[in-house]
């Protein structure tokens, strides 16, 4: 294990411990920390864990302000079979590194993803289940672009891979889909939490010619790993979205007219350089317009719609709640909602849907080519999953569901869904019964044009659910609740005969 620090104060004991309390015989396994120039006195402290621990390791490094450097010197130490990096704030499961190593083996994997947990960010779909060899865009890995993962150490130095320095967020990340279009054998492991994450760190952003730079090198790689067609049209969409075209709908570049415009210049010209159109069918239609207005040199209107773009909202209506043996099946009515809170609403052009701009933006610049949602809008969907809410841990449940368009309007449409969510107490996590503690419920929906989450509300008419005595693998007491927000919640084996009453009382978590 590498973990990198600097100045943690008390936020590192978490991880610290964690990795001291591996049930790995020590003698199996080293930790080696690797001090990025701290002053707080945690050097010491890890010094005086390394006198009395043979497995413990410390090297001192100069501050360079990025864990780039600090890992491929621990990586360059390391003496193990494999190598699996940490940050200051994450933790590991106690039994994380016998079971990822054991699954490794197994499989024979250059890369195991074990699975993570994060209080943060979507749910991550990639753990649904668990696979011996997972590919890139099946199984959704590129979700998964974080180096707190299971590395063959030989396998990193056949191929000479290591962390760009100083390196940012995207060095970080193609350091990873690196390791994903070299490895042979990529595994997941999504049995049990391995490593829970910890807050975002602070790693710095790259600047616009820092990211155009590595951007440009990563394209080449997956060039050379994959041969033209879908496959690399994926990937090369997802990197342009998340690299390049994401970036132009932040406040941030909206708001900086100094660097703006060579922002925009770099950008015109990489995707000169590196996206041709075709690509942008993969796109979501909001970065398809993106795309189209740097194509045109139409950086007023960029900016327009970074001003003009709010996070759309979500509205999850329960329609229903009641228990199939131990099974609670909730119905439910769910549709995008606006930036300004009103439902999403479509233009219609035939057979056609189009998705309509913010009013702002001169939609007459944008083919209909770019505002054509139809096909996306047939692939509407919704995914609901509980979340546990100490540990992070998400699981997503069965759903039936059927779409809905409904006139609003001259030529303007709006898209439900109704469907039914099954959640198996006895089963829901990944075949196993679901963990004690507290359940949040949570419901996402891709309508075409847009994506949101949000928890699942209480219905305004009466609903009542009383709690159920689950008989697998145990006899469990289950009681469904509502947070004072009046969201849905599950509570798996209440501590107590009072806190089973409170957790139904109106306006108590």
């Amino acid at each position: 294990m590498i973990v990198n620090v600097h100045n943690p104060g008390d936020a590192a004991d978490a991880c610290i411990r964690s990795t001291l309390e591996q049930t790995m015989p020590a003698a199996d396994h080293e930790v080696i920390f690797v001090d990025d120039g701290s002053t707080d006195g945690i050097g010491r402290r890890l010094d005086t864990i390394a006198d009395l621990r043979e497995n413990v390791r410390v090297l001192h490094l100069p501050h360079t302000g990025s864990p780039g450097r600090g890992r491929n010197v621990g990586v360059a130490a390391a003496e193990g079979d494999y190598v699996y990096f940490l940050d200051q704030t994450d933790r590991l499961e106690r039994d994380a590194l016998a079971r990822m190593h054991e699954r490794a083996v197994e499989t024979d994997a250059d890369v195991l993803v074990g699975r993570l947990a994060r209080d943060y960010g979507p749910p991550m779909t990639a753990f649904e289940r668990s696979t011996t060899r997972a590919d890139i865009l099946g199984d959704r890995l590129l979700t998964l672009l974080f180096p707190q993962q299971l590395y063959r150490r030989a396998f990193l130095e056949e191929h000479e891979l290591g962390f760009a320095v100083p390196g940012g967020k995207l060095a970080e990340q193609a350091f990873v889909m690196r390791a994903y279009l070299q490895a042979k054998v990529i595994a997941v492991l999504a049995e049990g939490v391995c490593c829970h994450l910890g807050p975002r760190p602070d790693t710095p952003d790259e600047g616009p010619r820092e990211i155009v730079t590595e951007l440009g090198r990563l394209l080449t790689d997956i060039d050379t790993y994959v041969g033209a067609g879908r496959q690399r049209d994926r990937m090369y969409a997802y990197w342009f979205r998340s690299a390049v075209l994401r970036p132009l709908l932040t406040s941030k570049f909206a708001d900086s007219s100094v660097d703006r415009g060579m922002h925009f210049r770099l950008v015109q010209e990489l995707i000169a350089e590196r996206f041709p159109e075709h690509v942008d069918r993969y796109l979501p239609v909001q970065f398809r317009a993106v795309a189209a207005f740097v194509r045109l040199g139409r950086l007023d209107q960029i900016v327009t719609l970074a001003n003009s773009s709010r996070r759309a909202g979500l509205r999850a209506e329960l329609t229903e709640m009641r228990w199939d043996a131990h099974v609670l099946v909730l119905g439910l009515t769910v549709e995008v909602m606006a930036g300004d809170g009103s439902p999403d609403r479509y233009r219609v052009d035939g057979e056609s849907l189009h998705w309509i701009p913010p009013r702002s933006v001169d939609a007459r610049l944008l083919p209909a080519s770019v505002t054509d949602i139809t096909a996306a809008a047939e692939r509407a969907r919704v995914d609901v999953y509980v979340r546990h809410a100490k540990t992070g841990v998400v699981h997503f449940l069965p759903v039936t569901q059927h779409v809905e368009r409904f006139p609003d309007g001259r030529r303007r449409i709006r898209v439900q869904i109704r469907g039914e969510a099954r959640l198996d107490v006895t089963s829901a996590a990944l075949g196993s019964p679901l963990t004690p503690g507290q359940w949040e419920v949570h419901v996402r929906m891709f309508s075409g044009a847009n994506q949101a989450r949000s928890r699942v509300g209480r219905a305004e008419g009466p609903l009542n659910c009383l709690g159920v005595l689950a008989q697998r693998p145990r006899m469990r007491l289950v009681v469904p609740c509502w947070s004072d927000q009046g969201e849905l919640g599950l509570v798996v084996e209440p501590r107590s005969f009072s806190e089973s009453i409170a957790l139904v009382s109106p306006g108590v978590t």
